[in-house]
């Protein structure tokens, strides 16, 4: 009989104490879902997408243009799909340009010859379609998919972009100077055709393919002879245009409306042990783990961990250059804190998707300072041919006749800086760590040995010119 009056207290107990925990977490969830659902408004009221499917709706062009994106993947899709094993071949193969004073052995010139031959028909698509400076395009893509959504233009068009470098290389070789300009400024048009794209990884592709046409200007000024103003004018006004200080701003809200239909709608399980790293995982065991977690309401204060974060990036867009930069570092910091807490145990999705997005916005300056530099190294060419092969002074001088003013170092917030070498000089932005190392390219950092790959704190971002 006192066992039996024991095991029914008990039984009282932890029946209360379990309704009362289930009482304290419903109610708590319920406000979280509330908070969630004022932040989800909030956006809205901007003018902002909040899922995936608003995102689809959200990402528009301009409908009374035509769009070439099918003409320009139909043309790409053209390349030669053979592997690419050469060792001869520069760009795409395994061979590796020599120096800006070295010449370009015959057999290099020819493996490119061979190359280029087989793909004759892409770059004379291509140069149509370009050559028309298309304004509006959209590429096949249905970004209500999600985090589902597929992207196989990414790739086709970086391909399309090393096609005209090794076209520049060869035209420049050949001395056909107006083909290599033509195909330095079709690249970066081909290049601003992803400008509109909210997604992240699309606009990091940008990112890399307008730093493929910088270099490639690089080597036209340095390798090639018998350049005229004009043409250098022409690369000029397309480094100038291709600026876009908001693709980036544009892309934070595309993974921001993408990380919030993965939060808000509860995605299949598959789905969500991609995102969270346990592909091996059971669906099941995976969709109990995910009914339980947004019962509990850690999932909504997840989501809200998530929006508060993407602001701070999505704001620092907003902000100047270097108050961009330094709003990104600080959001970042913030979050690798959280990463270290225990309470960051429990964000399991803001941990996946955040910590990226700081080094995206890094990327980015580091593109528009690679830019700056460009343009303003080719007007202090232009300055060199109208003043007999001398070089300014300070790049005071290059303005208004070749500058409107002195571009911005976007780190710095300082103008670019130019430094005269014995033989050239070089226009340089101090990069990520805001240092001066004099213009030191990071090729040249590494074999002083005073800067390490992929260590960005021992050379700085610059475009040089060595006669």
């Amino acid at each position: 009989m006192r066992l039996t009056r024991f095991f029914r207290k008990g039984f009282i107990f932890f029946t209360s104490v379990f309704l009362v925990l289930a009482i304290i977490l419903t109610v708590n969830r319920t406000g979280r879902d509330k908070e969630v659902e004022r932040e989800l408004q909030k956006l809205r009221d901007a003018g902002y997408p909040t899922n995936a499917a608003e995102l689809d709706a959200w990402y528009k062009i301009d409908s009374s243009v035509e769009n070439p994106a099918s003409e320009i993947l139909n043309a790409i899709s053209l390349m030669s799909k053979s592997p690419v094993k050469s060792t001869n071949l520069l760009v795409l193969g395994r061979a590796e340009l020599p120096e800006f004073d070295q010449p370009i052995s015959n057999d290099q010139m020819t493996a490119l010859r061979q190359f280029l031959t087989t793909n004759e028909e892409t770059l004379k698509e291509l140069k149509r379609i370009l050559n028309t400076r298309p304004e509006s395009v959209r590429y096949p893509v249905d970004l209500s998919l999600g985090f589902n959504t597929l992207l196989p233009h990414l790739s086709q068009l970086k391909s399309a972009a090393q096609l005209f470098k090794m076209d520049s290389i060869y035209q420049l070789e050949t001395k056909n100077n107006q083909e290599a300009i033509d195909s330095v400024v079709q690249s970066l048009t081909l290049a601003r055709t992803l400008e509109k794209e909210p997604i992240l990884i699309s606009q990091l592709v940008r990112i890399a393919m307008q730093s493929i046409a910088s270099s490639t200007a690089e080597l036209v000024l340095n390798r090639g002879s018998g350049l005229t103003v004009e043409q250098l004018e022409q690369m000029k006004q397309a480094f100038t245009e291709g600026v876009d200080s908001d693709a980036v701003s544009r892309s934070l809200v595309g993974e921001c409306a993408m990380g919030l239909d993965f939060f808000v709608n509860s995605p299949d399980p598959k789905e969500w042990n991609s995102v969270v790293g346990n592909n091996g995982s059971n669906p099941m065991v995976t969709g109990a783990a995910m009914s339980l977690y947004r019962a509990s309401g850690f999932l909504q204060n997840d989501t809200l961990f998530y929006m508060r974060h993407m602001s701070q990036f999505a704001a620092g867009t907003e902000q100047s250059h270097q108050e961009r930069f330094k709003t990104a570092q600080e959001a970042e910091a913030e979050v690798g804190r959280m990463r270290s807490e225990f309470s960051s145990k429990l964000m399991l999705i803001s941990k996946m998707l955040l910590p990226a997005l700081g080094k995206a916005v890094g990327k980015d300056l580091g593109v528009i300072a690679t830019m700056e530099a460009t343009r303003t190294a080719l007007a202090v060419e232009q300055y060199r041919l109208k003043h007999n092969d001398q070089v300014p002074a300070n790049l005071e001088d290059l303005v208004p006749d070749f500058l409107k003013s002195i571009p911005e170092d976007p780190f710095s917030g300082s103008p670019v800086k130019y430094r005269k070498r014995e033989r050239g000089f070089v226009i340089y932005s101090v990069g990520a760590d805001l240092k001066d190392n004099q213009g030191l390219s990071r090729t040249e950092a590494q074999k002083l040995k005073t800067g390490l790959p992929g260590n960005d704190r021992e050379y700085d971002v610059g475009f040089s010119i060595k006669w």
